[in-house]
């Protein structure tokens, strides 16, 4: 596990087959045995988290290594989940969704972006005195 970065906040099901070394079906019935509330797309595809995959690694920890059953494993993580109850726990990913725009709407901000900024350029490279106001003769 120490040598895999995750820098990403969605994985999908082969992306976290390749990460951990464990075949899809794996996951999957990980998936239903401890319980894991993964977000899934329009198309029903599943969508892991950092913190789903680091408890993947955990799980494959306690039952490849250390031979847990599986039940041990469930209870081993209960018992884990216990004690890290008075720490503090980052933040859920799935909170920062309702910040994000779509993409469609960015590249419409970026694209008035890119206006304003071309218009600025433009003053910039006009003489001063053409900028100035003249009053009104009378």
């Amino acid at each position: 596990m120490a040598d895999v970065k995750l820098d990403k906040f969605f994985y999908k099901i082969g992306e976290v087959a390749e990460l951990t070394q464990l075949e899809p079906y794996v996951l999957r019935y990980w998936e239903t045995e401890f319980s894991f509330k993964l977000t899934k797309t329009k198309n029903n595809q599943r969508l892991y988290q950092q913190k789903d995959i680091h408890k993947i690694f955990d799980i494959k920890k306690l039952l490849y290594e250390e031979k847990y059953t599986i039940a041990g494993a469930k209870k081993k993580l209960k018992e884990v989940s216990k004690d890290s109850k008075g720490k503090a726990k980052p933040k859920n990913q799935l909170s920062f969704l309702p910040k994000v725009k779509s993409f469609a709407s960015d590249r419409e901000a970026v694209q008035k972006l890119h206006v304003e900024i071309q218009q600025v350029y433009d003053l910039l490279d006009q003489d001063p005195k053409d900028l100035l106001v003249q009053a009104p003769k009378s």
